[in-house]
C-alpha cells in the first residue's frame, strides 16, 4: 500500500505530498493544482505546471531484496527537512531543497522593484539550468539485503552515471553562463 503525507499549508510551497511504499519514500510536487486554480482562460498553461516526482529513499534495490519500508514520513521547516522512521527503528533526516527553492520563489515574486525583476530573472534562469530531471535516491535498504558484486557495481554505475549527468554537468553549463553574463556585464560597463 501507498501512503501520502499532503505538505503541510504551513510551507508555502506547490501542493504535493510524501509517498513511500515498501520500496521506499518519493516527494511528489503538483504545481499543475495551482495553475487550475489560478487559471483565468479555459485553456490554462499546462507546461508551467509540470509535475515533478523525487525518488528520496530506496529501501529495496533488488526485487530479490526483503522489504525494509519507510514506517512514517513527515515534513518540517525551516529548512524543508523529509523526517523518516525507517522500519530499523532509526530516523533519517532528508533536506529537501526543492521545496525551499519553491518558497524562495514565491518570496521572490513579491518584490516589484525594476532591479529585483531582472534580477529574479537571472535567478530563474540560473536555476532552471540547474533543476535536475531526475533524482538519486538514498539506498537505506535492510540489514539481511545481499547483494552480488555484479548488481552492487550496477547500482555504482547508475548512481555514478545520474550524478554526473545531473549534477556536474549541469553546474558546468551554469558556470558557463555565468562566465557569459559577467563578460556582458563588463562590455555593457566599458561601453
Amino acid at each position: 500500500p501507498v501512503q501520502l503525507v499532503p505538505h503541510h499549508t504551513m510551507l508555502q510551497c506547490q501542493p504535493g505530498y510524501l509517498a513511500s511504499h515498501p520500496a521506499g519514500l518519493h516527494n511528489i510536487h503538483l504545481p499543475m493544482v495551482t495553475v487550475l486554480k489560478h487559471a483565468d482562460t479555459d485553456t490554462p498553461d499546462l507546461e508551467a505546471g509540470a509535475s515533478v516526482v523525487e525518488h528520496l529513499i530506496c529501501t529495496r534495490p533488488t526485487s530479490s531484496a526483503p522489504p525494509a519500508p519507510v514506517l512514517g514520513a513527515c515534513l518540517a521547516w525551516p529548512p524543508c527537512t523529509v523526517l523518516c522512521l525507517m522500519s530499523s527503528n532509526t530516523v533519517t533526516c532528508l533536506q529537501l531543497p526543492s521545496l525551499a527553492q519553491q518558497s524562495a520563489d514565491s518570496i521572490l515574486e513579491c518584490q516589484s522593484s525594476d532591479d529585483s525583476v531582472t534580477r529574479h530573472q537571472a535567478d530563474t534562469q540560473l536555476m532552471s539550468l540547474l533543476t535536475r530531471k531526475c533524482t538519486q535516491p538514498l539506498i537505506m535498504s535492510s540489514a539481511s539485503t545481499d547483494l552480488s558484486p555484479a548488481v552492487t557495481l550496477e547500482l555504482l554505475s547508475s548512481a555514478t552515471h545520474t550524478l554526473s549527468r545531473e549534477y556536474i554537468a549541469r553546474l558546468q553549463v551554469a558556470r558557463q553562463e555565468l562566465i557569459r553574463r559577467g563578460q556582458e556585464l563588463a562590455r555593457t560597463r566599458q561601453e
